[in-house]
């Protein structure tokens, strides 16, 4: 899961590269290859990651949907739960089940890979903490606290 997160890490500051010459965002493919493009073993992790986000976001379905998203600003609120919306019809019924839970995580190990899991992640972001580059900090940051 961290490659993977690593990898859409760098999908993301390669997508989004800001050339400093033009003040311009364009991808930047040399460095997507350079990071990701050239190592199959990366885009499968991608895959395994986004398999997990898959499961859990059908898991929690009903509870994101019937969250109360209020603001306070009506017109965010309509475009707030419009959004929502959208995303839970692009459901796929075929995905529903990604992989098979009871497989990867039996009831031996659950409780021991979620801890484990949850150290990963406040590792993760403390040493997103000393990154230099802003844009690779916020990226990080936002998909490990998605997670």
């Amino acid at each position: 899961m961290i490659s993977g997160l690593h990898t859409s890490i760098s999908i993301h500051v390669s997508w989004f590269f800001r050339n400093n010459q033009a003040s311009e965002k364009r991808p930047n493919f040399k460095l997507f290859f350079e990071k990701v493009g050239n190592y199959p073993s990366r885009i499968e992790n991608l895959y395994f990651l986004y398999s997990i986000l898959l499961r859990a976001f059908n898991r929690a379905s009903h509870v994101i949907q019937n969250y109360d998203y209020e603001t306070g600003d009506l017109k965010s609120d309509i475009a707030t739960n419009e959004i929502i919306n959208r995303l839970i019809q692009l459901r796929n019924p075929e995905c529903q089940n990604p992989f098979r839970e009871d497989e990867l995580f039996n009831d031996v190990t659950k409780d021991s890979v979620k801890q484990q899991f949850m150290t990963y992640v406040q590792n993760i972001s403390r040493i997103m903490n000393c990154e230099e580059c802003q844009i690779c900090k916020v990226n990080g940051k936002l998909q490990i606290y998605g997670i």
